[in-house]
């Protein structure tokens, strides 16, 4: 629920660890307003592992915290996801295919459960190409099945399921290594 445009900004960095292992980091800001509340601000750290099997087939594990502030509430969120990582080349242009599914987190059920959680879980594509030396673009594609936050104490209420996607257009400059 971001009213569109959403924008984000934030840095991110990749290291090769051995010939196998790559991790990856990145945090990124947004000062986009939320339609329930017509303001917000949100922050998202996350960090990947990378095993690479071959040249061109890694799998990849990753764990997301996104904090989302509004004047009305604070919520935070865990998302873990697990899958594979191709490199191509097109056109002459490197190429790294993401292929990733979110993993559902969150309280669910019990007496240490007051309030049930959002539930997100969905599969992800990102695509991104270098497109000159020191920049790159890619496109993020996400679909996901939402399970509503609900009161375990007020069965009647009940939780409500939801489809949402997601679209993205990134754009990233690296910075040479001088």
């Amino acid at each position: 629920g971001f009213k569109a445009p959403h924008l984000a900004f934030g840095t991110s960095f990749e290291r090769p660890i051995g010939s196998r292992f790559e991790l990856q980091g990145r945090v990124s800001y947004s000062p986009d307003r939320k339609y329930i509340t017509n303001n917000g601000s949100s922050l998202m750290i996350g960090t990947s592992g990378l095993y690479w099997i071959n040249q061109r087939m890694a799998i990849i594990g990753s764990i997301k915290q996104s904090h989302l502030w509004t004047s009305e509430f604070e919520k935070k969120q865990w998302a873990p996801s697990l899958g594979i990582v191709v490199r191509e080349q097109f056109q002459g242009m490197p190429g790294r295919l993401y292929l990733d599914y979110v993993i559902p987190t969150g309280c669910q059920w019990g007496a240490n459960c007051p309030i049930q959680s959002n539930r997100k879980q969905g599969p992800e594509l990102y695509w991104e190409k270098r497109m000159w030396p020191n920049f790159r673009m890619g496109f993020k594609f996400g679909v996901y099945r939402v399970l509503n936050q609900g009161n375990p104490l007020q069965p009647s209420a009940g939780r409500t399921r939801q489809f949402a996607g997601d679209v993205h257009v990134v754009a990233r400059y690296e910075f040479s290594r001088r």
